[in-house]
């Protein structure tokens, strides 16, 4: 059976680490790397304590940056977390890892089977990169205090990828006008709820659309990156995907902390200059708010919360999935 790793560049409580980590070792990974990028040293104590032959720590302070990539700490969050994934996959290599992910804390590996090394064995023999398609949760309140009691999730439809090669044009284009028809479908779906309608046109991810990928260990992949591998020139590559293996993106399922995350931002110099246009307009919607917190409420619900007219319009046209996510809930270790 296939030995599995999964890399994770993490900033958040013990308890949220931990279940991440016993989730994901409950599919069936063998082996989590978990990158502290700023957590008490106690924290790392007792990660490592849950499964010590299966929890690697790395404890990302400024010794390890020096001693393992020889830099300083670099001053972006992505920059740190390609790094790391790299580091991760080299361990791999060493370790005689079969695949590995980079995965963010609040992104699970969804699976329809027994074990993820099975469906991983499934795919075809020559699949360099299973590509996970995203699920995110739809909160059912602005507080949600457990994760796994969420039951709905915005799916696009599923499609095998049309190119074996780092998205091609032709699935380029067709994710394309997938989401814009989803983005539609939702716009429509708020203005008759009238619930988001003053907010204009929605993005249909809050978050990002590409997913995330599972990446056979070879020589021939150069470095993780954060959502698809980086191959060496010439190398053959074989996408797969299947509806078996997704991921769930738990994006800002909490009011309190989305506005948290838009403050650090904000408090950031050059921050705006480096977002995307969807990115760009939240930004933009979150400072109009002027931190008035009825207002921030407001622009939330409208990202975040849907109606049951809303989700019954999304679900008739297949952009919403119904999962029951605590039938894999992790019973912590002792």
């Amino acid at each position: 059976m296939s030995s599995v790793a999964i890399a994770t560049t993490v900033k958040a409580s013990f308890d949220t680490i931990r279940q991440h980590v016993e989730y994901h070792l409950g599919i069936g990974v063998r082996r989590v790397h978990v990158f502290l990028d700023d957590a008490p040293l106690a924290d790392a104590e007792h990660l490592r304590k849950i499964r010590p032959h299966s929890v690697t720590v790395h404890v990302c302070d400024a010794a390890y940056w020096r001693d393992v990539h020889g830099v300083e700490r670099p001053d972006h969050v992505e920059a740190r977390q390609r790094m790391n994934a790299d580091r991760a996959l080299a361990l791999a290599r060493q370790e005689g890892d079969d695949w590995i992910a980079h995965l963010d804390i609040d992104e699970y590996v969804w699976i329809e089977g027994e074990s993820l090394p099975r469906l991983l064995d499934a795919l075809p023999w020559d699949a360099s990169v299973l590509r996970m398609d995203v699920l995110e949760a739809i909160p059912q309140a602005l507080e949600v205090a457990d994760l796994f009691d969420i039951r709905q999730f915005k799916a696009l439809p599923f499609a095998v990828p049309l190119a074996d090669s780092q998205y091609g044009a032709g699935e380029r284009l067709r994710r394309a006008l997938l989401l814009a028809g989803a983005k539609l479908a939702l716009t429509l779906a708020k203005a008759a709820g009238a619930s988001g309608a003053r907010h204009g046109f929605h993005n249909f991810y809050n978050a990002h659309s590409m997913g995330k990928c599972i990446t056979r260990v070879s020589d021939s992949v150069r470095a993780l990156r954060l959502h698809f591998p980086w191959f060496e020139p010439g190398a053959t590559i074989r996408v797969a995907a299947t509806r078996r293996i997704r991921m769930m993106h738990f994006e800002s399922c909490s009011f309190a902390e989305w506005v948290v995350k838009w403050q650090r931002r904000s408090s950031r110099d050059g921050f705006a200059a480096a977002l995307d246009r969807r990115q760009l307009v939240i930004f933009e919607q979150f400072a109009a708010c002027g931190g008035d917190t009825a207002k921030l409420e407001a622009l939330y619900r409208s990202l975040y919360l849907y109606s049951g007219d809303e989700l019954a319009f999304l679900g008739r046209l297949g952009l919403v999935e119904t999962l029951d996510p605590s039938v894999r809930r992790p019973v912590p270790s002792h």
